[in-house]
């Protein structure tokens, strides 16, 4: 991952830290999917911009595995809370696509 290096260059220059957000920032406003093909990576990917910016991935009809397969790994291999695999399977979607979220909080 560039983010550091990128946040480096971005701290050596007082004018440009001050006309737009920091390069994390920045990537924190940003979606992602979640075919990683490594639990581990996915993982790193949760842990920086969290799991509202993470939506579940596929490459559907081109490769077999079932959707959400590589977060079904990484929860067997590390568990997340309910919460973030709520997060994850849904309510990022639905925030993404700009959907009405169900009553009670479903999504």
């Amino acid at each position: 991952l560039h983010l550091p290096r990128m946040l480096s260059f971005w701290n050596a220059d007082a004018a440009r830290a001050e006309r737009g957000q920091s390069p994390y920032e920045a990537v924190r406003s940003l979606w992602f999917d979640s075919l990683t093909y490594e639990p581990g990576a996915l993982r790193s990917l949760i842990d920086l911009v969290g799991p509202a910016r993470v939506v579940i991935g596929s490459d559907a009809p081109f490769f077999a595995e079932q959707p959400g397969y590589v977060l079904d790994r990484l929860h067997e291999q590390d568990p997340l809370s309910p919460e973030d695999l709520a997060t994850i399977r849904t309510a990022s979607a639905v925030e993404f696509l700009g959907l009405p979220h169900p009553p009670g909080g479903a999504a």
